[in-house]
């Protein structure tokens, strides 16, 4: 699909809720012509899947809107820079996706057994290098703000599926694997329900945007009799419950973004110490266990009082 196809349908998608973006309707304009070459990007990942991926860049523009305060009655609409600046952070997403996607022609050296040799059999990149394929064709990024990226938890500085220390027993091996699967599974709850937040917030505000619509056009009516004032009424103290409900969603919303962004850099921060503290030679990740964390390895256990915490 061409970028200007893909321009076409986002419009369209958002068109169909009463959205618009000005400054795509004149297509000499900048805003178009920087959209355009963002989609040229897109379409040259791998992972990019055209009419999906721009279903799902519109849905990102409508929560952002939807968010946004608007009087009763006003057009809904996106400015150039937002429509630029939503659509750099999906290709940054995109991106970063692309670059971690496994690269089976890279080929894993075995570990060895002894402590004493582990270096000569570490792979290059577990010290923070990218392996020299995935250097070659990763797709050059485009600059997005600071404030607009997502950052990540850390970067897994070893192999991506730990081999086995030769001495850790079958119960610590299991525990740990057990231990990181609930970690796994936690981190899928949570953004579960930050999705579900976002979509109950879409829904109030396209639901507040309805009854907007219904109380003005009873306005404009400017009924004479008692019933007609009766539903006037009515509809403006549902039009009041519906936004003082959704500012209560929100806020519950941005508690609980708030909340998981401060566990993400507390793990970053007992992560980055643990690594610091030089315990586990391989460089592995550290799992979270009852009373510490023990690497991903599974021979090495750090208790909390070493670890400490943070502010």
């Amino acid at each position: 699909m061409s970028p200007e196809r893909c321009i076409e349908l986002l419009q369209k998608k958002l068109a169909q809720k009463q959205v618009s973006i000005p400054p795509l309707q004149d297509i000499s304009s900048s805003a178009y012509r920087t959209l355009c070459d963002l989609f040229q990007q897109l379409a040259a990942l791998p992972s990019f899947g055209n009419g999906r991926e721009v279903e799902t860049l519109a849905k990102n523009m409508l929560g952002f809107i939807y968010r946004q305060p608007a009087a009763a009655g006003e057009a809904l609409t996106l400015s150039e820079r937002d429509a630029v600046r939503l659509t750099k952070t999906m290709l940054h997403e995109r991106q970063d996706r692309s670059a971690n996607m496994p690269d089976s022609s890279i080929e894993i050296l075995p570990r060895s057994t002894a402590a004493a040799t582990a270096d000569l059999f570490r792979p290059p990149w577990a010290s923070g290098a990218p392996p020299p394929s995935a250097a070659k064709d990763q797709p050059t990024k485009t600059p997005v703000d600071d404030n607009d990226r997502d950052s990540d938890l850390f970067e897994q500085s070893a192999d991506d599926d730990p081999t086995r220390d030769p001495d850790v027993s079958d119960a610590i091996w299991e525990q740990l694997q057990a231990d990181k699967q609930a970690h796994e599974q936690r981190q899928q709850q949570e953004a579960a329900e930050l999705r579900k937040r976002e979509e109950d917030l879409v829904r109030a505000k396209a639901e507040e945007v309805e009854r907007a619509a219904a109380l003005e056009r009873l306005n404009k009516q400017q009924a004479e009799d008692e019933e007609a004032r009766r539903e006037l009424e009515a509809a403006r103290l549902a039009e009041q419950r519906a936004r003082e409900a959704r500012e209560k969603m929100l806020a519950a919303l941005e508690e609980a973004r708030v909340e998981q962004e401060r566990g993400k850099r507390e793990e970053e921060r007992v992560q980055r110490r643990l690594r610091e503290m030089g315990v586990c030679v391989m460089g592995y990740r550290w799992v979270r266990q009852q009373g510490g964390w023990r690497c991903e390895g599974g021979s090495h256990f750090v208790g909390e009082c070493r670890v400490g915490r943070g502010s």
